[in-house]
């Protein structure tokens, strides 16, 4: 059984390969997600085979892979660029995005809609993007996102939380 591959660009979309890199293919634009989208994050989850989120330079769009279709995902995350995205391991309708203009946003009705992180400090502490978010390793109520800052070069990590709650990353 060959894995579906899948590769964002910065301006030429999504490419996909399905027999294991070989081969890579483009979907047209009547595919729904136009050609020259530059594509800055992408995830996948076990529970959903067949389906990517792509985090583009406009919007979330969702990938049907029986359909071979892009799907997209209007919300307020189509005023921003999204850098970075995660879902949590135990439930992928929850998902962290981190943006620029900087900002986490959170869905936790699989991307139906987005709230900003409910931890005001994860925002102040960043410079102009987030360009690594990853789900809480215990709990999905939990998110934390890198940020490149003046302060610290290379990354550094901010707290976020889900909008049902204010638990947030113990370190």
């Amino acid at each position: 059984m060959s894995n579906l591959l899948c590769v964002g660009t910065a301006g030429m979309s999504v490419w996909f390969s399905r027999d294991n890199g070989e081969s890579w293919i483009r979907p047209y634009i009547e595919s729904g997600l136009y050609l020259e989208a530059r594509v800055w994050a992408l995830s996948a989850h076990p529970q959903r085979p067949g389906e990517v989120l792509a985090g583009t330079d406009s919007g979330l769009y969702r990938w049907n892979e029986t359909a071979q279709k892009w799907t997209h995902l209007p919300s307020v995350l189509d005023d921003y660029d999204i850098w970075s995205m995660a879902q949590a391991s135990d439930d992928p309708d929850t998902i962290v995005v981190g943006t620029q203009p900087a900002n986490i946003f959170i869905s936790t009705d699989g991307g139906k809609s987005f709230a900003p992180s409910a931890n005001p400090g994860s925002r102040r502490s960043c410079s102009t993007r987030s360009t690594r978010t990853r789900c809480g390793p215990a709990s999905r109520s939990t998110a934390c996102t890198a940020r490149p800052t003046a302060a610290a070069p290379g990354r550094r990590w901010a707290r976020a939380s889900t909008p049902r709650t204010s638990t947030a990353w113990p370190w």
